[in-house]
């Protein structure tokens, strides 16, 4: 006949009983696991350098790219300034000897004059008249008519050699003076060289 556990002996239920019973004294240690804010430090600074890693490639790859992708220079074409002309008359000789009693002769002579030289101006077309009347028309002050003829003559010739308008804007803008790195005076100067000379 079988016991149940229980029935009979007490003593021998509670002892089978305890074996499978569990202890708060047990002498095993529980695993040690790193705290959640440690885990979340280390995957933050991992993302961080990556981000920074990613941050570097970016602005070394955008500056490789600007340094091949740059336009050329515009090259420059350099027209011979026009000749200066200067008139030089010969004064004639004026020597005047005057010849007296033989005992006290006489000489007189006369220095001969300078000669003169006189700037040549150049005549303005109507063309040239039309440019000066529009540049001060939108506000130029013309300090130097010969150099902004020469100037604009060779804007002329650069439409007339096939320049588009935005690579003579750019000459014009990378000249030295007051209009230097103004790309409106370029664009005004350009237009009113267009709008006054038949040949551009």
């Amino acid at each position: 006949m079988t016991e149940t556990p229980g029935a009979g002996d007490d003593e021998g239920a509670t002892m089978a009983a305890s074996a499978w019973a569990w202890s708060q004294a047990d002498e095993t240690e529980a695993v040690h696991r790193p705290p959640w804010g440690l885990a979340w430090a280390q995957s933050a600074s991992v993302l961080l350098v990556a981000a920074v890693i990613a941050m570097v490639i970016l602005a070394m790859g955008s500056s490789i790219w600007a340094l091949t992708h740059r336009q050329p220079a515009i090259s420059t074409v350099s027209v011979p300034a026009p000749p200066h002309t200067v008139t030089v008359q010969a004064a004639p000789s004026t020597t005047t000897v005057t010849v007296a009693a033989p005992p006290e002769p006489t000489a007189t002579h006369a220095a001969a004059p300078r000669p003169s030289v006189q700037p040549t101006v150049p005549v303005l077309t109507a063309e040239d008249q039309a440019f000066f009347a529009r540049q001060r028309a939108d506000g130029w002050v013309i300090t130097d008519s010969q150099q902004m003829l020469r100037t604009a003559h060779q804007v002329c010739s650069m439409f007339r050699h096939g320049e588009s308008a935005e690579q003579v804007n750019q000459w014009l803008a990378a000249l030295p003076g007051p209009g230097q790195n103004n790309m409106q005076m370029a664009l005004s100067f350009s237009s009113n060289v267009l709008l006054s000379y038949a040949e551009c």
